[in-house]
């Protein structure tokens, strides 16, 4: 039988007495135990199946599929069972929970990364003057993030199915918000390292008065010898540029754009067709000054663009657009004519194979040989979780 710990003040469960239970349960000593506490909600759905709670002097997480209707703000009494999962406390399974209503939600404490610790955890945290090493990249999920602060090193971890997948990384100073966690995969209690701040979303990265970019750079109106290059800022700049360049220093020099509001083009122009070319773009503000990270675009090529189809069994040529591109079924046949392709190729040839080799088949490894020995230049893309023994012989 799990023993059962109440913990009350001055025997009422009164408000204040409540606000006292987490600090108190938050002991290994207490780790298998059913418990009972009561806190307000800092987070909803935007991290998963897990709820923050704190009160006026700890916080603690609580886990579970049935917890799912509790969402950022809520005051809640919740009993359940005390474990210790990779050094985080943590309710699981939770017995039962009762939603109290909608309360101000608390503010988060400032404090710098060198502060950080068990006193902190699973509390709605806030570290001013903050850089992320990625900035200008965009979040990607089930990726840690690591920021300064103050020459002061911390972590920012980002899950997948978090609102922040996809948006991008602040270049400039932010202030950052979020929840204290912890993941240790040695020791898994007891553990002092291994802490995470999880922003829960665009609104916990706060930029100060100056300018920042909002969005990544995206190219459009694509020709063969230019595009325009758009992004937005969180305020109206003074000015705005893009340097560019055949590598990544840069190195063609910087163009002005245009501006009207947030919403920021510039249009690179004189370019080479088919060709890659490096980016970063910067938007000017008074005295301030917020860049991008550098991206990778490329012009239209000159080729006719035309896509031809074929398969290794029967198609159904009714589903087409036109009878201009049917696709064509090549049974046994479609190697032999991957290499007359391959052999007819002048100047480029980019070919993309989940796994290949050249046992039963033609050799398809000696035509693109061949095809780079008379000058021809080639990239390949394939799965590197396959064998593709056919790379090996390139």
């Amino acid at each position: 039988m799990k023993k059962i710990i109440t913990i009350i003040a001055s025997g009422l469960l009164i408000a204040n007495s409540l606000m006292a239970q987490i600090s108190l349960v938050r002991n290994s000593a207490f780790v298998g135990t059913t418990i009972t506490v009561s806190g307000i909600v800092t987070n909803g759905s935007e991290l998963g199946k897990i709820r923050y709670l704190q009160d006026a002097g700890a916080g603690i997480s609580i886990y579970g599929t049935n917890i799912t209707s509790i969402v950022r703000g809520d005051s809640i009494t919740a009993t359940g069972t005390l474990t210790e999962y990779n050094g985080l406390f943590e309710m699981n399974p939770v017995a039962s929970f009762t939603i109290h209503g909608l309360v101000t939600a608390p503010a988060a404490q400032i404090i710098t990364p060198s502060q950080i610790s068990e006193a902190y955890e699973s509390q709605l945290l806030q570290f001013d003057n903050c850089t992320f090493a990625a900035g200008g990249s965009s979040f990607a999920g089930n990726t840690n993030y690591p920021f300064t602060s103050g020459g002061q090193t911390g972590t920012v971890r980002v899950a997948t199915g978090s609102p922040l997948v996809g948006v991008l990384i602040p270049s400039g100073v932010v202030s950052i918000k979020g929840i204290l966690s912890q993941y240790c995969s040695s020791p898994t209690s007891g553990c002092t390292t291994g802490y995470q701040l999880l922003p829960r979303d665009i609104n916990d990265l706060v930029a100060p008065g100056g300018i920042s970019f909002s969005s990544q750079l995206l190219a459009t109106n694509l020709t063969t010898t230019g595009f325009q290059i758009n992004w937005t800022t969180n305020i109206t700049p003074t000015e705005t540029f893009v340097n560019y360049g055949l590598t990544s220093a840069l190195e063609l020099g910087s163009v002005a754009g245009t501006f009207s509001g947030s919403n920021n083009t510039v249009v690179l122009s004189g370019l080479t067709a088919g060709t890659i070319y490096y980016a970063k773009a910067y938007s000017v503000n008074g005295t301030d000054t917020s860049y991008s990270g550098v991206r990778v675009f490329g012009t239209v090529s000159n080729s006719t663009g035309d896509i031809k189809v074929y398969f290794n069994r029967s198609v159904d040529t009714l589903q087409s657009n036109s009878p201009s591109n049917n696709a064509t079924a090549l049974a046994s046949a479609v190697d032999d004519t991957l290499i007359a392709y391959i052999n007819r190729a002048k100047y480029t040839i980019d070919f993309t194979i989940y796994n290949f080799d050249n046992n039963n088949i033609s050799n398809i490894s000696a035509a693109f040989n061949a095809a780079y020995a008379r000058g021809v230049k080639i990239r390949g893309v394939y799965d590197g979780s396959q064998s593709n023994p056919g790379m090996n012989n390139l």
